[in-house]
């Protein structure tokens, strides 16, 4: 068992394995240290869901109807390729790529906006 100072030591040297050109963690100790891809740089919080955080009801229908749903069939042998590449690892950019290659797919769902007007970022519990 890791203290927790020496937990997040590890998790911040994992990161930098991992996404070596994103910019540098704070290393002091937080309650969570999160990857936002949309900026590539790693983000400290002392709570979650962050303080800053403001409640929101979203619904995937423009009608706002939440006994609407949408369902589709998975098969585990058929897995959702998360990048166009072929390989049998996760390339180190994983967690950026772009992964609208997948959307004609029948087991993935594609929900679309019109073009937002400031960013979005979505966090919580």
């Amino acid at each position: 068992m890791f203290t927790p100072r020496i937990a997040t030591f590890l998790l911040l040297a994992l990161a930098a394995v991992i996404t070596p050109n994103a910019h540098s963690a704070d290393t002091s100790p937080a309650e969570a240290h999160v990857f936002e891809t949309g900026t590539h740089q790693w983000r400290r919080f002392d709570a979650w869901p962050p303080r800053q955080a403001v409640a929101r009801t979203l619904y995937f229908h423009p009608d706002g109807d939440k006994n609407s749903f949408d369902e589709y069939t998975s098969d585990p042998a058929k897995p959702v390729p998360f990048t166009m590449e072929v390989t049998t690892d996760y390339p180190r950019s994983y967690p950026l790529h772009d992964q609208r290659f997948a959307a004609s797919r029948p087991d993935v769902l594609v929900y679309e906006t019109e073009p937002l007007e400031e960013d979005l970022t979505f966090a919580g519990p």
